[in-house]
């Protein structure tokens, strides 16, 4: 996903060179040098199911930095991990919700409670 995320900045910014550097917004040029070229696109993991056994295991884990990747994961990638995207139920008095909630167990300080507050 860092990778994923790496290589679209890097194609905004190789764009972003293009327009500002050598081609220039309508018919013309601009006089900006472009000081570095970009960096080649790192290699993407393709296999989901070890994608989601990994996911699973940092979404147990309680280290404050797999509470900030489970953080990114839910907003990009959702179906990767264990629980899948979260829902808020609202919680209202005499409801089936309600009761339901007041069964509720507070659990383990994993990553995963703490990204999905």
């Amino acid at each position: 996903m860092a990778n994923d995320i790496r290589n679209r900045r890097t194609t905004s910014v190789v764009h972003g060179n293009e327009i500002f550097g050598k081609r220039g917004y309508r018919e013309k040029p601009n006089a900006v040098i472009i000081g570095a070229g970009p960096i080649p696109p790192l290699p993407l993991v393709d296999d989901r199911q070890a994608l989601r056994a990994d996911w699973r295991k940092l979404a147990l884990s309680s280290h404050p930095d797999a509470v900030a990747a489970l953080e990114v994961a839910v907003g990009r990638e959702p179906d990767l991990l264990p629980y899948g995207a979260p829902n808020e139920v609202p919680d209202r008095p005499g409801t089936v919700i309600e009761r339901w909630s007041r069964r509720l167990a507070m659990c383990d300080p994993t990553a995963s409670r703490r990204a999905c507050r």
